[in-house]
């Protein structure tokens, strides 16, 4: 019934998967996305709260100098954890190593789309907010509800490139193609996922941010700790869930023909 059951793409099914991609190669997910937490509080909270003197440089430094430096760590690491994922889901029993080598081969193309991806989501409402300033409610509200679908659309439609890319091909224009296919007919369910996914990144940023500064005056490096796992948390959380879907999205689509799927680690 379980295994039923995972293999439809619900919601249900995409958390079984994920949770059991997660299980299978935790250690390895974790490290990578505790090294990419840990960049993305270094340029981001604690940044803010002591920044040193190359840090004052870059924050002072015009756009995109800061953006790039957050986003590059979890850039780079989304292939392999996405690697990790759909490993753990094809071949469990696989030694890690055959990942690394096909993710090594293909990390330039996945870390710059990664990388595209995050400046695409987060960079065009930045520049509306201090745009919309001036115009009237109704129209500042129908702005702030378009962003917010064409973050949610591009959050999904990014991270999806980023697992075809690890599997099928490096190709960004493939791997564009590629991700309509999947998703035609599967949109509102991809997007309620997204925006699971969504709410619950938020909802973890605020919450570790929330703790760190409640602590930050007695303990400095225990407030890092904490608003580093959170983001670590939530990278793992979204990218699991990423390789999870797509796993299901390419199972539907071709067949249940895991074998397939797995042949590009071997």
């Amino acid at each position: 019934m379980v295994e039923a059951y995972a293999a439809r793409f619900t919601i249900g099914g995409v958390c079984l998967l994920a949770g059991r991609a997660f299980v299978r190669r935790w250690p390895s997910i974790m490290v990578l996305c505790l090294a990419a937490g840990a960049a993305v509080s270094a340029f981001g909270f604690l940044a803010f709260l002591r920044p040193g003197a190359i840090m004052t440089k870059i924050i002072a430094a015009p756009w995109p100098v800061l953006e790039i430096a957050r986003a590059l760590v979890p850039s780079i690491i989304t292939g392999p954890v996405v690697a990790l994922s759909l490993l753990a889901l094809t071949k469990p029993s696989q030694p890690k190593r055959h990942a690394y080598v096909l993710v090594l081969r293909r990390l330039p193309a996945t870390t710059i789309a990664a990388m595209c991806m995050l400046l695409l989501v987060s960079e065009p409402a930045r520049f509306a907010a201090g745009a919309l300033g001036s115009y009237p409610p109704g129209v500042q509200l129908a702005a702030v509800a378009a962003l917010f679908f064409y973050q949610i659309a591009m959050f999904a439609v990014g991270y999806l490139m980023v697992a075809v890319m690890v599997v099928e091909s490096p190709d960004p224009w493939h791997a564009l193609k590629r991700t309509t296919r999947l998703i035609h007919g599967r949109w509102i369910r991809v997007s309620l996922i997204a925006l699971g996914l969504w709410a619950l990144t938020y909802a973890a940023d605020q919450l570790g941010t929330s703790i760190a500064l409640s602590i930050v005056l007695d303990s400095f490096w225990w407030a890092s700790v904490i608003v580093s796992a959170s983001a670590a948390i939530r990278i793992a959380t979204v990218l699991v869930v990423i390789a999870a879907i797509y796993h299901l999205l390419r199972n539907e689509r071709d067949g249940p023909r895991p074998q397939d799927a797995a042949a590009v680690f071997d």
